[in-house]
């Protein structure tokens, strides 16, 4: 994939991925089985693409053991975290949360799929393509975007317009907002239709699987942003 200017994007393993179904994103609001709204409206204003706005004061967390089926939830202050409903806003700031969150059976668990094929070449060209729009001179702001900002404009766009996530269809002419899009749309994608991905098997509704892979996204940031402190 290469954009207008000749540019080589990088967006994982695409063309070995099912296409999602259209019904799957007819519902912008992103409800949870219950009908009540999820409160996942404020995930994602913290960082600049490259996670520089992090600073130390983040909690690692301990490895997690959720127990039988590795899906056992844990309680937190307003609730319990399991890998149905939504979770907290800052659930990345944990590695303990993070780990129950997803159903992994440890941090270690977590830690490897992090670095697998259905996660890492996601994440890694996400930051590669960000920093190709930020490199040339771009008035682009360095800054993650609102959670529900990216899954309604995936809803939006898979449903009722070109499909351009799915199909990197004008990818020449992404902003940061789609290429945030393109990490969700296709990091979900490849975790619910491949055996080893986090989500194969598990029932669980679209919304649970994207703010998950957020959080994932946000971990992942601010550990490497915390690699580069040490360097």
């Amino acid at each position: 994939m290469e954009n207008n200017s000749g540019e080589q994007y990088f967006f994982g393993n695409q063309g070995e991925m099912a296409i999602f179904q259209g019904e799957m994103y007819g519902n912008p609001e992103m409800e949870n089985n219950s009908g009540e709204q999820d409160l996942i409206v404020n995930q994602g204003e913290v960082a600049a693409p490259q996670g520089e706005t992090y600073g130390p004061g983040f909690a690692h967390g301990d490895n997690a053991q959720p127990g039988e089926n590795d899906q056992a939830p844990i309680e937190t202050g307003s609730g319990s975290i399991g890998i149905h409903g939504p979770i907290p806003a800052t659930t990345f700031r944990s590695r303990k949360r993070l780990t129950v969150a997803f159903g992994f059976s440890d941090g270690e668990a977590l830690d490897i799929w992090m670095k697998s094929e259905a996660f890492w070449p996601y994440y890694s060209g996400l930051e590669e393509n960000l920093d190709i729009i930020g490199g040339d001179g771009s008035v682009f702001p360095k800054i993650t975007p609102r959670f529900v900002t990216v899954i309604v404009a995936i809803a939006m766009e898979e449903e009722q317009g070109a499909r351009r996530y799915s199909q990197f269809h004008d990818i020449g002419k992404f902003i940061p907002l789609d290429l945030y899009a393109v990490f969700l749309f296709h990091a979900v994608e490849h975790n619910l239709f491949t055996p080893t991905g986090a989500f194969f098997g598990k029932n669980m509704t679209l919304e649970d699987m994207q703010v998950r892979t957020w959080q994932a996204m946000l971990r992942a940031r601010r550990d490497n942003y915390d690699l580069r402190r040490r360097a």
